[in-house]
Parts: structure tokens; C-alpha cells; sequence
């Protein structure tokens, strides 16, 4: 039980360090990055 809630602990810290280093609109941003270019490459094959 112990072992559990040590685990669900760190995750959320885990979680909450990652979401404090790489804001969710970073992740957002980066998508939508990716999108674009497949979006060019695959625009100037047609």
C-alpha cells in the first residue's frame, strides 16, 4: 500500500517538474511544427 502511494507521489511530481521544464503549449507548438513541414513535404510532391 505504502509502495502505491509512493509511486503515485512521484509521478505527480515527476508529472508536475516536467510541466514546470516543458510548458503544455511547448508540446502544442512542436505538434503543429511537425504538421507544418509533413504538410510541405507532402505540398510539394503533388
Amino acid at each position: 500500500m505504502t509502495d502505491t502511494i509512493r509511486q503515485i507521489i512521484s509521478a505527480l511530481t515527476n508529472r508536475d517538474a516536467r510541466i514546470g521544464l516543458h510548458p503544455p503549449y511547448a508540446e502544442l507548438i512542436g505538434a503543429g511544427a511537425v504538421v507544418f513541414m509533413m504538410g510541405l513535404l507532402v505540398g510539394s510532391h503533388l
